[in-house]
């Protein structure tokens, strides 16, 4: 059987375009956020995600202290990454 290798890869059938990665099917997650694994996209999505939840958790933090802050509230301390 001869293949035409505009639909066949490497790896089987294709649909054309580029092969599935597991962001496709999993999503990103926070966690995602520092892997070198991962293209600098699916990281920048991640820190993006990471950066607005510790904005969200100072917040949250800083209105036990005092409930009259507002949403402009901002951070004094960023999050550290490494030690």
């Amino acid at each position: 059987m001869r293949r035409d290798h505009s639909y066949w890869d490497e790896y089987g059938f294709s649909y054309g375009g580029r092969r599935r990665s597991k962001e496709d099917w999993a999503g990103v997650s926070y966690r995602d956020a520092f892997k070198a694994n991962l293209d600098y996209s699916v990281r920048l999505s991640a820190q993006r995600i990471y950066y607005r939840l510790c904005k969200a958790t100072q917040l949250a933090v800083a209105r036990q202290v005092d409930a009259s802050l507002n949403q402009g509230f901002v951070p004094k301390v960023k999050p550290q990454i490494g030690p």
